[in-house]
């Protein structure tokens, strides 16, 4: 229900899959798992505590209007204690960004990246979004002991600023990313994808290509 259909198909399941395998690998060792969901959009992936109560899921979503839909769709499949919303976005710092909307409902595409090239620049919207770092921000949203197993990213080009400002995160959990590596997204936001690949490999991950998406 939501963001999947009565038959638990996705917009892409893959990756989804992805996601939920690694999340059932690591609770094998562990009582319940949480997940980074950033970019949460409508909630394929913050969806996934209907599969196994035992995943706990932060959803960072900064467009308003979609973490709307989001709560709705939590709340459709009573999984409110499981997912907690956060409707602001994950940046290199703490900062308020433009965040540039397509006027046509086109959740997906909404991007901090100034060069709009996955919609028509003429037809958006501009909205002033908070921005933090997932270093800070894991300092208040965790409770003591808990360890971040899973992060997601998909942000329209802005993943490689998402990873600048979590590097102590990186590397005190050890978590698996999904991460989108869409290189006209990176474009819009001024990133070439070998800084990723950089920043990555500096921080000891290993990561294989499904479509559009890094698994590390």
């Amino acid at each position: 229900q939501g963001s999947w259909n009565s038959e638990y198909q996705l917009h892409d399941p893959i990756t989804v899959k992805l996601v939920y395998n690694e999340l059932k690998k690591r609770l094998a060792r562990k009582e319940d798992v949480i997940l980074i969901d950033i970019g949460a959009n409508t909630g394929s992936f913050s969806l996934l505590p209907v599969v196994s109560r035992k995943i706990k899921v932060f959803a960072f979503e900064p467009n308003l209007a979609v973490a709307d839909i989001l709560r709705s769709n939590v709340q459709l499949n009573n999984i409110q204690e499981n997912v907690v919303i956060l409707p602001i976005g994950v940046s290199n710092k703490y900062s308020l960004l433009q965040l540039n909307v397509p006027d046509n409902n086109e959740s997906g595409l909404a991007t901090y990246g100034e060069n709009v090239l996955r919609f028509d620049p003429k037809n958006k919207s501009t909205v002033t979004s908070l921005v933090n770092t997932l270093d800070n921000l894991t300092k208040v949203i965790l409770k003591p002991g808990e360890q971040i197993d899973v992060i997601k990213i998909d942000t329209e080009g802005w993943e490689y600023y998402i990873l600048q400002g979590a590097r102590q995160t990186l590397l005190t959990h050890k978590p698996a990313i999904l991460l989108e590596f869409n290189h006209i997204n990176m474009k819009q936001a001024g990133v070439e994808p070998e800084q990723i690949n950089t920043l990555l490999h500096g921080l000891n991950y290993k990561c294989e290509t499904y479509g559009e998406d890094l698994f590390c």
